[in-house]
C-alpha cells in the first residue's frame, strides 16, 4: 500500500515547473506593461526625423543569459511596485502577482531551512491570497487563488484550514481545472483521519469527474494521474469498511485504466508496456484483489465478481495471484481450484492450458495422488481431439499444451492397464484360494472385481486410443497400438483388438517394433479371432471374421518362421482351409507345414490333408501315393490303419472310374483288382471284386469272371451281393434297395433251416430289412421271434430285444415296453463273461426308466392333511425312487449315471416344494400359521440343501470332461436354487487334432 503523506508532499511534486521560469514569466508581463509607456514616448519625439535623415548601419545582436533575480528581490520590487502603482487594475495585477511569488518564497525558503521570521514559511503567502479574496472577490482568477490558499495551508501545516478552503473551490468552483485534485486531496485528508466514508466519496468524486471528462472528450483512456490513485485508494476505503465487492470493483477500475476491456488482450505482456510507477500501482492491486477473494469464496468469488463487472482482459492475473497465494499458504486444493476455475471458464484463453497445469501441479506439490490423475484425465479431455474446442486452439497454443498431452495421455493408459492388471491377478488368487473362504462373499467380491477391471481395461482403452490418434508419428505410438490391443482384448472387443494387433505385428515400422512382440501380436490376433468367432456372430459376420482369420494365420506363418506357436497356427490353418473345402489351398499350406519338419503326429494331420484334399479334387494319384505314405507311418493296429486303407482303395477304385468313364473297361478292371490286392479286406474291395466280375462278364471273359464270383461267393457268404451270386433276386433287390424282397427271401431262408446259425442271421436281417422297407409290424414280429428263439449269441439277442423295447415305445405301449427293458436288465445280469458294454449300457438305461416311474410315483403323491400320514406315504416313495436310482447309477455308465444324480437332486426339491405347498390346518390363527409355516420351511430346508449338493456333485462331473444333459439340467437347476452362484453361461470349446 502507498504510503499517505500530508499534502505538501503532493504539492511539492508540482515544482515540476520551473521557479525561473514562472519569475521570469512574470517578469516578462510586467516589464512588457512598463516598456510600452516609454515606447509610445520616444516614438512622439522620432516621429520628426525623415528616413532619410537616419543612417543605418548593421546591428550585432549579442546572446546573453538573463541572470533571474532572487525570489525575495523580486517580492520586494512588486511590494514596491504595489505602493506605488496607481492603476486599481495594475494594483489588482500586482497583488495576485505579489501572492503567488510569496507562496514560491516559502516553498524556497522551506527547502533551505531558512526562516528569517518567527512565523510559518507560508504565512505572508496566505495573508497575501486572503487579501486579494477579500479585495477583488469577484476576480476571475479566484478559483486559483482559492487553490493556491489550500496548497499554502497545507504546506504551512494547516490541514483543517486547507480542507475548508478546498471544500469551498468545490463548491464555488466545480468546473475548475483542477477540482479532481481537489476531490482527491479532500480524499487523502479523510483517509488520514480513518473518516473511509467520507474518504470513499472523495475518491469517488474523482473518478466519476474523470469519467464524466472522457465521455465529454470522447476517449476512453484519457486520464489525469489523480484517476489511478483515486481508484487504488478507494479500493483500500472500502476494503477499511469491510465492503470487499465493493473495494474489488474500485481496484478493477484501477486495472480498468491501464488494459482495454477485450477479454483477448495479453495481460502479461501488457504489464512489461506499463511505467514502472503504472506497473507497481497495477500489480498491488492484483495482489490485493487476490487476498481479499481468497478472503471471500476464492474462484467462485472471483466468477461472480466479473460477472458483476464484465468480463475482463486481466482476470487470468487475478486468478494466478489468487492461485499463488494459496499456494504460498500450503492451500494446495484450493490454489488448484483456482487455476481449474479460469481454465474452464475461459477454455480458449492464451493461459487456459498452463493454468490447468498448474492445478494439476497444486495437487502433485501437495501430494493428493487421488487426485492428480483425474485432473490431469480432465487435461486431456479439455485439450485433447475429443475436445469440443480442439477446432478452436491456435497452432501456438497446441505447440504448448500438446508435450503435457504426450506425457498424460502414456501415464491415464499405464495406470489404468496396470491397475487391470493387479485386478486380473487378485482375482486369480482369490479363485485358487477360495477353498477357505465363503462362497457367497467370494463370488460377491470377485464379481465387484471383475466388473472394476473391465472398467479398468476399457479405459486404458481409451487412452491408448487417443494418444495413437494425437501422435500417429510418435515413436511410442507402436507400443501404445500394442497396449490397446491387449486392453481391448481382455475387455472382450475382439475386432478392435484384432485390429491393433495386426497393425503392430505386419503394418507398423520396423524400426519402431520389437521383433518377439511383433509374433507374439500376430499370435494374439489368431486367438482374439477364436474368441470372436466363438461369440454369436450373424452368418455373414461369421463368413467374414472366418476369412480374415485365415489370412492372418496365413500372414503369421509367412512372417514369423522361428517362432514357437508357428506349428500350431500352420497346422490349424491346414485344418480349417481343408474343413471349409479349399483344397488346393490346403495342400499347399499342408506341404508348406510338412517343410518345417514338425512332429510325426502333425506329419501324419498334414499327409492327411493333402491326401484327402487331392482326392477331393480328383488328383486321384496323387492321394493313392499319399495313402500310401500314410500306411507306412502307421503299424496295423492303429485304427486309422484300416481308414487308410478304405482310403487307398477308394483313390485306386476312383482311377478305375475314370478309364470306365473313358470307355475303357479293361483298363477299369484292372484298377479294380489293383484294390484287390492293395486292401483285400476293405469294405470296397467287396465292390471292386463284385464290379471287376461284371465288366469281365460285359467283356466275355468268362473265365476270369468266373474265378472272381466263385471267390467272392466264398469270401464273403454272408454278404448281400454273395446272397446275390446265390440267388440273383437278393442281389438284385439289395442292389436296387429293394428291401422288402430281399427280406422276404431272407425269411424263407430262416423257414427253411431255422435251427442253423444261418437261418438265424436270415431272420435277423430279414427283421432288419423289413425295418428298411417300413414294415414295422413284420419287422417287429421277427425281432420277436429272434429275441424269444435265439438267446445267443447274447449281442444280437440284446440288440432284439432293444429293439423291442423300441417298438413299444413307438407305439405307447408302456407295459410292454417295460416287459422287454426288463429283459434287458435281467439278461445282462445273467450274461457273466458275454456280457459286453452295450448290454451294461441298455441295462442301465433300461433301469432309469423304472426310476423314472418310481419318481413320477412320488410326485404324484400330494402332501394332504393329516399330513404325518401323507408325508409317511410320500417317504416310502421317496426310498423306493431312491433305491431305484442306486440301481441305475451301480451300472456305472456315465449318461445314466448322471441322469440318476440329476433325477434325485430333483425329488429332494420336488419333496422341499411339496412340503411348503402342503396343505395348512384349518381354524389356526396368523401366529399359529406363520408358526405352522416355519415349521414347515425348517422341515424342507435340509431337502433343499440335499439338492443342492447332489445337483453340485453331479455339475461337479463336468471338470472331468462329462456335460451331458443331464450335467447341464443340474446347472440349470442350481441357477433357480443358488442363482448367485450358478446363474451363468458356460463356454465350451472342442479342439480336433485330426481329419478324417
Amino acid at each position: 500500500m502507498l504510503t499517505m503523506n500530508s499534502f505538501s508532499s503532493r504539492f511539492r511534486a508540482d515544482k515540476g515547473i520551473n521557479v525561473l521560469f514562472i519569475v521570469l514569466f512574470l517578469l516578462n508581463i510586467e516589464g512588457c506593461r512598463l516598456l510600452g509607456h516609454s515606447e509610445t514616448k520616444v516614438s512622439k519625439v522620432k516621429a520628426k526625423q525623415t528616413l532619410g535623415s537616419i543612417a543605418f548601419e548593421p546591428v550585432v545582436v549579442k546572446r546573453s543569459e538573463l541572470e533571474a533575480p532572487e525570489l525575495k528581490t523580486l517580492r520586494n520590487d512588486y511590494a514596491a511596485l504595489q505602493a506605488s502603482a496607481g492603476d486599481p487594475q495594475t494594483l489588482e495585477s500586482l497583488s495576485y502577482r505579489l501572492a503567488d511569488l510569496e507562496v514560491l518564497l516559502g516553498e524556497q525558503l522551506q527547502e533551505i531551512g531558512t526562516q528569517s521570521e518567527q512565523q510559518g514559511y507560508y504565512d505572508k503567502a496566505i495573508a497575501a491570497y486572503e487579501k486579494v479574496l477579500v479585495e477583488y472577490p469577484e476576480h476571475q482568477d479566484n478559483d486559483h487563488v482559492l487553490y493556491q490558499l489550500a496548497k499554502a495551508y497545507e504546506l504551512q501545516g494547516q490541514p483543517e484550514k486547507s480542507f475548508g478552503i478546498l471544500d469551498r473551490l468545490i463548491e464555488q468552483y466545480p468546473g475548475f481545472a483542477q477540482v479532481n485534485e481537489a476531490h482527491f486531496r479532500q480524499g487523502e485528508y479523510h483517509y488520514n483521519r480513518q473518516q473511509y466514508t467520507q474518504a470513499a466519496v472523495a475518491y469517488s468524486n474523482v473518478l466519476t469527474l474523470e469519467a464524466d471528462s472522457n465521455d465529454n472528450n470522447g476517449q476512453s483512456e484519457d486520464y489525469t494521474a489523480y484517476a489511478p490513485i483515486s481508484a487504488y485508494m478507494l479500493g483500500w476505503s472500502l476494503f477499511k469498511l469491510d465492503d470487499l465487492p465493493a473495494s474489488l470493483v474500485a481496484f478493477s477500475r484501477l486495472l480498468d485504466l491501464h488494459f482495454t476491456r477485450s477479454e483477448s488482450i495479453n495481460a502479461e505482456a501488457r504489464l512489461t508496456q506499463l511505467t514502472p510507477g503504472e506497473l507497481r500501482l497495477n500489480q498491488d492491486a492484483v495482489r490485493i484483489m487476490g487476498l481479499l477473494f481468497s478472503y471471500l469464496d476464492g474462484p467462485e468469488a472471483i466468477a461472480q465478481h466479473f460477472d458483476v463487472v464484465g468480463p475482463r482482459g486481466y482476470e487470468s492475473l487475478i486468478y494466478n495471484e489468487l492461485g499463488q497465494l494459496q499456494l504460498n499458504n500450503d492451500r494446495y486444493r484450493d490454489s488448484a481450484a483456482v487455476y481449474l476455475a479460469f481454465a474452464k471458464a475461459h477454455p480458449l484463453h492464451h493461459k487456459a492450458a498452463e493454468f490447468y497445469v498448474r492445478h494439476i501441479d497444486a495437487y502433485i506439490l501437495g501430494d493428493f495422488p487421488s487426485l492428480v490423475l483425474p485432473a490431469k484425465q480432465g487435461f486431456v479431455e479439455a485439450y485433447g481431439i475429443t475436445s469440443p474446442y480442439e477446432s478452436d486452439f491456435s497452432t501456438i497454443q497446441k505447440q504448448e499444451f500438446t508435450p503435457y498431452l504426450d506425457e498424460y495421455l502414456q501415464e491415464l493408459a499405464q495406470f489404468e492397464h496396470s491397475r487391470a492388471q493387479l485386478l486380473s491377478k487378485s482375482i486369480n488368487d482369490r479363485t485358487i484360494n477360495s477353498q477357505n473362504s465363503d462362497e457367497t462373499s467370494l463370488q460377491s467380491m470377485l464379481e465387484q472385481q471383475k466388473k472394476q477391471r473391465q472398467i479398468a481395461y476399457q479405459l486404458a482403452a481409451r487412452w491408448y486410443r487417443e494418444y495413437i490418434e494425437t501422435f500417429p508419428l510418435s515413436e511410442k505410438m507402436p507400443e501404445m497400438t500394442f497396449n490397446l490391443a491387449e486392453s481391448l482384448f481382455e475387455v472382450g472387443q475382439m475386432q478392435e483388438a484384432i485390429g491393433a494387433y495386426e497393425a503392430y505385428a505386419y503394418e507398423l515400422q520396423r524400426d519402431f517394433v520389437i521383433p518377439g512382440k511383433a509374433s507374439e501380436a500376430g499370435y494374439a490376433a489368431i486367438l482374439a479371432y477364436r474368441e470372436l468367432l466363438d461369440s454369436a456372430l450373424s452368418e455373414v459376420d461369421q463368413s467374414y471374421w472366418k476369412e480374415k482369420q485365415l489370412q492372418s494365420q496365413m500372414d503369421f506363418v509367412d512372417s514369423f518362421p522361428n517362432n514357437e506357436n508357428l506349428l500350431a497356427v500352420s497346422q490349424l490353418l491346414v485344418q480349417e482351409l481343408f474343413g471349409i473345402k479349399r483344397f488346393e489351398e490346403s495342400i499347399v499350406r499342408a506341404e508348406q507345414l510338412l517343410a518345417f519338419m514338425p512332429p510325426r503326429d502333425i506329419q501324419i494331420s498334414s499327409h492327411l490333408v493333402v491326401a484327402h484334399s487331392a482326392f477331393e479334387l480328383e488328383q486321384y494319384v496323387k492321394a493313392e501315393n499319399e495313402y500310401r505314405l500314410l500306411r507306412e507311418f502307421m503299424t496295423s493296429q492303429d485304427n486309422r490303419y484300416v481308414a487308410m486303407t478304405e482310403r487307398l482303395a477308394a483313390s485306386i477304385y476312383q482311377q478305375a472310374q475314370i478309364a470306365l468313364d473313358s470307355g475303357d473297361k479293361r483298363g477299369a478292371v484292372n484298377e479294380l483288382l489293383r484294390v484287390m490286392a492293395a486292401a483285400p479286406n476293405s469294405e470296397i474291395r467287396l465292390t471292386s471284386q463284385y464290379d471287376a466280375a461284371t465288366y469281365l462278364l460285359d467283356l466275355e471273359q468268362w473265365q476270369q469272371a468266373t474265378q472272381l464270383l466263385q471267390d467272392f461267393r466264398q469270401r464273403f457268404p454272408e454278404h448281400d451281393l454273395s446272397d446275390g451270386i446265390e440267388d440273383k433276386l437278393i442281389l438284385a433287390y439289395q442292389a436296387n434297395e429293394q428291401w422288402l424282397l430281399a427280406a422276404n427271401e431272407l425269411e424263407k431262408v430262416w423257414q427253411s433251416n431255422p435251427d442253423t446259425d444261418e437261418g438265424r442271421q436270415a431272420l435277423y436281417v430279414a427283421a432288419d430289412y423289413f425295418g428298411k422297407a417300413k414294415e414295422l409290424e413284420k419287422s417287429r414280429l421277427s425281432y420277436r421271434k429272434y429275441a424269444h428263439e435265439y438267446p445267443q449269441p447274447f449281442n444280437e439277442a440284446t440288440e432284439a430285444r432293444f429293439k423291442m423295447s423300441e417298438f413299444y415305445l413307438a407305439s405307447g405301449e408302456d407295459a410292454k415296453r417295460r416287459y422287454w427293458l426288463k429283459k434287458l436288465i435281467d439278461e445282462d445280469k445273467k450274461a457273466g463273461a458275454d456280457r459286453t458294454n452295450r448290454s451294461r449300457y441298455l441295462a442301465a438305461m433300461s433301469s432309469l426308466v423304472f426310476a423314472t416311474d418310481q419318481r413320477t410315483h412320488f410326485s404324484n403323491i400330494k402332501l394332504s392333511l393329516p399330513l404325518k400320514k401323507s408325508l409317511a406315504k410320500k417317504r416310502k416313495a421317496l426310498d423306493k425312487t431312491l433305491r431305484a436310482y442306486d440301481k441305475t447309477m451301480s451300472y456305472r455308465v456315465s449318461e445314466f449315471t448322471t441322469a440318476a444324480n440329476f433325477g434325485i437332486g430333483e425329488i429332494y426339491r420336488q419333496l422341499a416344494t411339496d412340503l411348503m405347498a402342503s396343505d395348512r390346518p384349518g381354524k389356526l390363527s396368523d401366529l399359529e400359521r406363520e408358526q405352522y409355516d416355519i415349521l414347515l420351511e425348517e422341515q424342507a430346508y435340509p431337502f433343499e440343501e440335499k439338492s443342492i449338493e447332489i445337483h453340485q456333485q453331479n455339475a461337479q462331473r463336468s471338470y472331468s470332461g462329462t456335460y451331458d444333459r443331464w450335467v447341464k439340467n443340474s446347472f440349470a437347476s442350481l441357477s433357480q436354487l443358488v442363482p448367485g452362484r450358478y446363474n451363468k453361461r458356460e463356454t465350451i470349446e472342442e479342439v480336433s487334432h485330426e481329419i478324417y
